[in-house]
């Protein structure tokens, strides 16, 4: 009869078998996408609103200032110079980036 002989596998060659792989590229990077926490826009109270009025007409173009707005699910803040106040388009404008007036919700 015929002999079959086989060496065995080096333990370090029979590990690299059982390494997990991933078989679906960027499925790991969706999933953190979808874990990102959305908020939902805080309605004002009439005396937030008050404040922020009194804040827009006291701020003059060129001071520095702190600003926490709603933007894409998300409360951010960021500090710059007001460049514009636009009441027509309900619109303040910090260095380069453009809020609405609705959006607001902290005004330093």
């Amino acid at each position: 009869m015929a002999e079959n002989f086989r060496t065995k596998m080096p333990d370090l060659q029979r590990a690299k078998q059982f390494i997990p792989f991933q078989s679906l590229k960027g499925f790991e990077d969706a999933l953190k996408q979808k874990e990102i926490e959305i908020f939902i826009k805080k309605e004002p109270t009439e005396e937030k609103e008050n404040y922020i009025n009194n804040q827009l007409n006291t701020i003059k173009k060129g001071e520095k200032i702190t600003v926490t707005y709603f933007c894409s699910g998300e409360y951010v803040s960021c500090s710059g110079i007001l460049r514009k106040v636009d009441y027509c388009l309900k619109t303040i404008t910090v260095d380069q980036t453009t809020i609405k007036i609705d959006d607001l919700w902290d005004l330093n």
